[in-house]
């Protein structure tokens, strides 16, 4: 029950976020977004701190940054390591087409599928 009053079923947010998450649009969204970051903000820890406090209104806490750090590390080693995954996530053969860019939108697209961002009123 929310403080409203209102119940709400969790199953169905659960059903839009599996959704949001394989929709190509949403990934394209997150490309998009990490350009754009990329030419605001110089290192990563800004990029990521500030896509999240763009998508959700709020600060992320030190235990939220340091998951989404530690999940932008995880990428990172992948996309290192799989020249075609990069391609494949950042969808360009450009100056994006580096495994930094792929793994900040891997993060990103995460953000964007939280419930705080996908219920956000």
């Amino acid at each position: 029950i929310s403080v409203t009053g209102v119940q709400t079923c969790a199953l169905p947010i659960a059903l839009q976020a599996l959704t949001l998450l394989n929709d190509h649009a949403y990934v394209d969204i997150s490309r998009q977004f990490v350009f754009g970051l990329q030419q605001e903000y110089i290192d990563v820890n800004s990029c990521i701190a500030a896509a999240y406090e763009k998508a959700t209104g709020r600060a992320a806490s030190k235990d939220r940054m340091a998951t989404l750090q530690s999940l932008y590390n995880e990428a990172l080693a992948k996309f290192k390591k799989d020249a075609d995954a990069t391609c494949e996530m950042t969808g360009l053969q450009d100056e994006h087409n580096k495994p930094e860019t792929a793994a900040l939108i891997v993060v990103v697209h995460s953000i964007m599928n939280l419930d705080e961002v996908i219920t956000k009123p």
